[in-house]
């Protein structure tokens, strides 16, 4: 039955179609006709789903090693899944996408002039982003992503102050004039104007910066050197000097009043600043008077004291010596000390070479120590030289010629 109904359709279909065939007609009677294409249309929504892939590939990492400077680079391969899904509306895409990684990126890099060394190093990274997109023609999409990122680094650190917990921030201490402050510990330091004070780090924990304020100049001086070493405070006044130290994993601050009283007449001079070795020198306090004055001198490390008001010392060894005076004054001034850093210079004498050629060997030390040479050194032998009472017929020092009086020589038998 329904094949029937089908037959006469078609048939009525038919001679419709002949019918209007055989009628007249215009072109513009009849219905547009489709757009023909020369090839197939693409899904409309043809950024729309899912996506899933796999990465692979190098990288490199440069971790700043501040403050200490410097970086420590790492390099290695990475890879892993990367996919997401996104939505289409038309020409606008919207998605959400990810990537896990294993990574093996790892260097090192020694540092605080090598006493420590890092190794960082990274195994894993994951990501997450949303994308943004519009799609210019039905195959061609720009796009935008953006989101956050995790690596699971690992950054050990060896040597002084590392280990597994890392590392720790120095303990700032510091000297002026041989008196340590520390930050548990503040010291102060009083002297008369001009104070001449003498500054050294004693930090603990290994810094690699200092920060040293000096706030008796407008503006504050600055150094970064570890031992700014002598710094004169010219104004009476209260000045808190401070010195930040500095590593890798921190810093801290350490601080000392420094007091300096109006000039008082505390000073001394020497008849000689430069003497030679074995020479007397004559010190002249020069210090406000006072009949009830008492004096203690001190002339350098290891030089012994005096508490005369106008001493003399001997220095026997050649170097640099730091004289203080403290004068006790009576209650309420107290005693006041000033100190001269490196006031005392004792040189080594030059002495006139002699000619130690065709003398023997066991008489030549008392003529290179008698008069007129008068060396403190003495007279060796070359390894070479043979055994016995040689006659000498080379020296080292050529004769005629000016050394240090301490000098030694050495002689051979060619």
């Amino acid at each position: 039955m329904r094949t029937r109904l089908n037959q006469a359709f078609a048939l009525a279909a038919a001679l419709l179609a002949s019918a209007t065939a055989s009628s007249p007609t215009s072109a513009a009677d009849l219905p547009p006709l489709p757009p023909v294409y020369d090839q197939a249309l693409p899904p409309e929504d043809v950024f729309e789903g899912w996506w899933l892939g796999g990465t692979i590939g190098g990288a490199t990492v440069n971790y700043d090693l501040a403050p200490v400077g410097g970086t420590a680079d790492t390099s290695g391969i990475l890879g892993g899944a990367i996919g997401g899904y996104s939505w289409q509306s038309g020409p606008f895409v919207l998605g959400v996408e990810g990537d896990i990684l294993a990574a093996d990126i790892n260097g090192s890099r020694n540092f605080n002039s090598g006493a420590n060394r890092v190794n960082p190093s990274i195994d894993t990274m994951a990501d997450l982003r949303l994308r943004a997109g519009y799609a210019i023609r039905p195959q061609v999409l720009l796009f935008a992503t953006f989101g956050g990122a995790w690596a699971n680094a690992d950054l050990p650190v060896s040597g002084p102050g590392g280990g597994p917990g890392g590392g720790i921030p120095p303990n700032a201490a510091f000297s002026g004039n041989g008196v340590i402050t520390s930050v548990p510990s503040p010291a102060a330091l009083s002297g008369i104007a001009p104070f001449d004070v003498e500054f050294r780090d004693t930090s603990g924990g290994n810094p690699t910066q200092w920060l040293w304020t000096f706030p008796d100049t407008t503006p504050a001086t600055e150094s970064n050197l570890q031992d700014p070493l002598n710094h004169t405070f010219s104004s009476p006044g209260i000045y808190v000097v401070t010195m930040k130290a500095t590593n890798l994993w921190g810093n801290s601050t350490a601080q000392m009043t420094i007091t300096v009283l109006a000039a008082s007449a505390v000073n001394f001079h020497a008849d000689d600043t430069t003497p030679d070795p074995g020479q007397t020198v004559q010190f002249t306090d020069d210090s406000t008077p006072d009949p009830a004055a008492t004096w203690v001198w001190t002339f350098g490390i290891g030089e012994g004291s005096s508490t005369d008001q106008n001493p003399t010392h001997v220095y026997n060894n050649a170097g640099t010596y730091t004289v203080s005076l403290q004068v006790t004054y009576p209650s309420p001034t107290g005693p006041i000390t000033t100190t001269k850093i490196g006031y005392i210079s004792v040189q080594v004498g030059l002495c006139l070479v002699p000619s130690l050629i065709g003398v023997h060997v066991n008489d030549a030390e008392a003529k290179y120590q008698g008069a007129p040479y008068n060396f403190t050194g003495v007279v060796l032998k070359k390894s070479s030289a043979p055994n016995g009472n040689f006659v000498i017929n080379e020296q080292s020092l050529t004769w005629g010629s000016y050394a240090p009086c301490n000098s030694d020589i050495t002689v051979n038998k060619q």
